[in-house]
Protein backbone atom coordinates (compact mmCIF):
# COMPACT_ATOMS: atom_id res chain seq x y z
CA UNK A 1 0.00 0.00 0.00
CA UNK A 2 1.69 3.21 -0.99
CA UNK A 3 0.76 6.67 -0.33
CA UNK A 4 -2.85 8.20 -1.44
CA UNK A 5 -3.08 9.36 -5.51
CA UNK A 6 -1.28 13.05 -5.59
CA UNK A 7 0.54 12.92 -2.16
CA UNK A 8 4.06 11.77 -3.14
CA UNK A 9 5.94 15.09 -2.98
CA UNK A 10 3.73 16.81 -0.14
CA UNK A 11 5.84 18.48 1.70
CA UNK A 12 6.66 17.30 5.79
CA UNK A 13 4.37 19.08 8.22
CA UNK A 14 7.28 19.80 10.58
CA UNK A 15 9.32 21.07 8.25
CA UNK A 16 7.07 24.09 6.90
CA UNK A 17 6.19 25.71 10.31
CA UNK A 18 10.39 25.91 10.81
CA UNK A 19 13.06 27.36 9.99
CA UNK A 20 15.58 24.72 8.38
CA UNK A 21 19.23 23.97 10.63
CA UNK A 22 21.63 25.61 7.93
CA UNK A 23 24.81 25.54 9.94
CA UNK A 24 25.64 22.97 12.39
CA UNK A 25 21.80 23.16 13.83
CA UNK A 26 21.43 26.94 13.50
CA UNK A 27 18.94 28.25 10.85
CA UNK A 28 18.99 31.49 9.11
CA UNK A 29 17.61 34.03 11.43
CA UNK A 30 20.08 32.24 14.32
CA UNK A 31 23.42 32.23 12.27
CA UNK A 32 22.86 35.61 11.29
CA UNK A 33 22.67 36.88 14.54
CA UNK A 34 25.08 34.61 15.57
CA UNK A 35 27.76 36.26 12.85
CA UNK A 36 26.68 39.54 13.54
CA UNK A 37 27.31 39.00 17.84
CA UNK A 38 30.82 37.81 16.34
CA UNK A 39 31.53 40.44 14.42
CA UNK A 40 30.59 43.28 16.80
CA UNK A 41 33.28 41.62 18.90
CA UNK A 42 35.99 40.38 16.88
CA UNK A 43 36.42 43.45 14.77
CA UNK A 44 37.33 45.85 17.68
CA UNK A 45 39.20 43.04 19.58
CA UNK A 46 40.89 42.47 16.08
CA UNK A 47 41.71 46.19 15.95
CA UNK A 48 43.16 46.76 19.22
CA UNK A 49 45.48 43.30 19.13
CA UNK A 50 46.51 44.47 15.82
CA UNK A 51 47.63 48.35 17.38
CA UNK A 52 48.64 47.11 20.97
CA UNK A 53 51.76 44.28 18.39
CA UNK A 54 52.00 47.29 15.92
CA UNK A 55 50.82 45.07 12.57
CA UNK A 56 47.19 46.13 10.98
CA UNK A 57 47.41 42.73 8.87
CA UNK A 58 47.40 40.71 12.51
CA UNK A 59 44.00 43.11 12.81
CA UNK A 60 42.58 41.71 9.54
CA UNK A 61 43.41 37.96 10.42
CA UNK A 62 41.76 38.33 13.76
CA UNK A 63 38.95 40.25 12.46
CA UNK A 64 38.55 37.49 9.50
CA UNK A 65 38.70 34.52 11.23
CA UNK A 66 37.36 35.61 14.97
CA UNK A 67 33.87 35.38 13.44
CA UNK A 68 34.21 32.22 11.87
CA UNK A 69 35.57 30.40 14.50
CA UNK A 70 33.43 31.79 16.77
CA UNK A 71 30.37 31.15 14.62
CA UNK A 72 31.49 27.76 14.49
CA UNK A 73 32.12 27.05 18.25
CA UNK A 74 28.65 28.69 19.27
CA UNK A 75 26.62 26.55 16.67
CA UNK A 76 28.38 23.73 17.95
CA UNK A 77 27.19 24.49 21.56
CA UNK A 78 23.42 25.41 20.17
CA UNK A 79 23.23 21.86 18.83
CA UNK A 80 24.04 20.44 21.94
CA UNK A 81 21.56 22.97 23.60
CA UNK A 82 18.70 21.92 21.31
CA UNK A 83 19.40 18.32 20.83
CA UNK A 84 15.89 16.94 22.34
CA UNK A 85 14.19 19.86 22.89
CA UNK A 86 11.10 21.42 21.60
CA UNK A 87 11.43 24.07 18.23
CA UNK A 88 11.86 27.31 20.34
CA UNK A 89 13.36 25.71 23.89
CA UNK A 90 16.13 27.93 24.32
CA UNK A 91 14.56 31.01 23.19
CA UNK A 92 12.18 30.36 25.49
CA UNK A 93 14.11 29.23 28.44
CA UNK A 94 16.01 32.80 27.87
CA UNK A 95 12.59 35.14 28.36
CA UNK A 96 11.46 33.12 31.04
CA UNK A 97 15.17 33.71 32.82
CA UNK A 98 15.14 37.60 31.61
CA UNK A 99 11.27 37.82 33.04
CA UNK A 100 12.27 36.83 35.97
CA UNK A 101 14.60 38.76 36.74
CA UNK A 102 12.73 41.23 35.60
CA UNK A 103 14.35 42.65 32.33
CA UNK A 104 11.55 41.47 30.31
CA UNK A 105 7.66 41.47 30.31
CA UNK A 106 6.17 38.13 31.52
CA UNK A 107 4.67 36.64 28.63
CA UNK A 108 3.89 32.80 30.43
CA UNK A 109 1.79 31.55 32.69
CA UNK A 110 3.93 31.09 35.56
CA UNK A 111 1.28 30.07 38.33
CA UNK A 112 2.23 27.74 40.76
CA UNK A 113 -1.12 26.40 42.95
CA UNK A 114 -4.37 26.60 42.18
CA UNK A 115 -5.93 28.47 39.61
CA UNK A 116 -9.51 30.71 39.85
CA UNK A 117 -11.84 32.42 38.19
CA UNK A 118 -10.86 36.09 40.01
CA UNK A 119 -14.46 36.30 41.45
CA UNK A 120 -16.49 34.62 43.79
CA UNK A 121 -19.22 32.23 43.51
CA UNK A 122 -21.19 30.22 45.69
CA UNK A 123 -20.43 26.40 45.93
CA UNK A 124 -23.71 25.16 44.57
CA UNK A 125 -24.72 21.33 45.70
CA UNK A 126 -25.88 18.79 43.94
CA UNK A 127 -29.92 19.40 45.32
CA UNK A 128 -29.26 22.99 44.63
CA UNK A 129 -28.18 22.62 40.95
CA UNK A 130 -30.87 20.74 40.38
CA UNK A 131 -33.59 22.74 41.65
CA UNK A 132 -32.00 25.44 39.79
CA UNK A 133 -32.69 23.95 36.58
CA UNK A 134 -35.92 22.52 37.06
CA UNK A 135 -36.86 26.13 38.11
CA UNK A 136 -35.04 27.16 34.70
CA UNK A 137 -37.42 24.71 33.16
CA UNK A 138 -40.28 25.50 34.71
CA UNK A 139 -39.61 29.46 33.82
CA UNK A 140 -39.29 28.37 30.19
CA UNK A 141 -42.31 26.34 29.62
CA UNK A 142 -44.48 29.60 31.32
CA UNK A 143 -43.59 31.84 29.36
CA UNK A 144 -45.06 30.51 25.91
Amino acid sequence: MGAPRGTENAPLTDRINNEPAILRGLSSSESLIAIIVAFLFWVPAGLLIGALLGRMPVAVIFMGAGPLISVWILSGWFQTVKRDRPDYYYQHLLKSRLAAYGLLQPRFCTQNGTWDLGRSMPVLSARTAQSARNSATTFDQSTD
